[in-house]
């Protein structure tokens, strides 16, 4: 999975940066007036943009989860997918899927708890699969732990309201700052 990763991320890279030198023209609709700018220029924080399965590692690296010596192998599968499109251009890819085998139940009808009590049955969903911060993985994957539950706490983290551990909380706020999920 490494190597996989690793040439997932070249790939990907070398795509982006053809991508964002890729010119197009911009028309004002009100006045007609046009300009040329590159994808790169259109897009804020362009060059910062990664490969998801780059984040996917970067976060669980940064987390709780990795900092606690949990290893993604051991937790995830990873379907992964390599394609090339009628150009001749190659792309990879993987969704992970969790690895353990007991059934886990979805978090729902947390629309109208606060977030004291979200956060509460986020965390005891860390204690049914038995990591730290396994719900950040579990909503980047979307079908368990939601991502407006994921925003919630986020907002709540950042409003004094419940405690996240700092590292965790970067996590959580760089997905915020550039969503990705599988």
């Amino acid at each position: 999975m490494h190597r996989f990763a690793a040439l997932g991320e070249e790939l990907y890279l070398n795509r982006h940066r053809i991508q964002g030198d890729r010119r197009v023209v911009e028309t004002d609709c009100e006045t007609g007036e046009q300009r040329t700018l590159t994808i790169r220029e259109l897009t804020p924080a362009y060059d910062e943009m990664q490969w998801s399965g780059r984040r996917f590692f970067d976060d669980w690296t940064d987390s709780s989860a990795g900092r606690s010596g949990e290893r993604a192998c051991q937790r995830w599968t990873f379907n992964t997918q390599d394609y090339v499109d009628q150009q001749g251009d190659r792309e990879l890819s993987f969704v992970p899927q969790w690895a353990h085998t007991r059934k886990v139940a979805e978090l729902k009808n947390t629309r109208n708890l606060d977030v004291y009590s979200l956060y509460g049955r986020l965390t005891q969903f860390d204690e049914r699969i038995g990591m730290p911060f396994s719900w950040y993985f579990y909503g980047l994957h979307g079908n368990l732990v939601k991502s407006g539950q994921m925003e919630r706490v986020l907002e709540a983290a950042e409003a004094g309201l419940i405690v996240l551990l700092e590292h965790d909380y970067r996590v959580l706020r760089r997905w915020a700052d550039a969503p990705y999920g599988f």
